[in-house]
């Protein structure tokens, strides 16, 4: 079976293309079920780590072009065992919807391949 990069059908890769777009749609309902996890876990993080004279001072110092340029380097608080912990359960799940997906698209181009065979013999 020749890769997909290969084939230079013009319905296939019209097909092909049809099926990478549904994917962000398929994936947005766990995006939207960890988001406010992911959130509070992160707010949880800032809670054990700071003061509030320490959080508030953080949120002055971000209004600054330093600050803003910290803040988007700034990675560390992805360690906090919070985050990780909730991570961890978004990440399972996404890996099992993207191996469903994978199945799925396997499948579905399976089905295409078939058709285009029977309708070209």
């Amino acid at each position: 079976m020749p890769k997909i990069a290969e084939i230079e059908d013009d319905d296939f890769r019209a097909f092909a293309a049809e099926l990478i777009a549904e994917i962000p749609e398929k994936m947005r309902p766990a995006v939207v079920r960890y988001m406010p996890e992911l959130a509070r876990s992160t707010a949880e993080a800032y809670v054990d780590m700071f003061s509030l004279a320490e959080l508030q001072a953080i949120r002055d110092f971000a209004r600054t072009p330093a600050g803003t340029t910290f803040l988007q380097q700034n990675a560390s608080i992805t360690s906090h065992p919070s985050v990780v912990a909730a991570n961890q359960v978004f990440f399972a799940d996404l890996n099992e919807l993207q191996g469903e997906l994978n199945l799925e698209v396997l499948n579905r181009i399976q089905e295409f391949l078939e058709k285009e065979a029977e309708i070209q013999s």
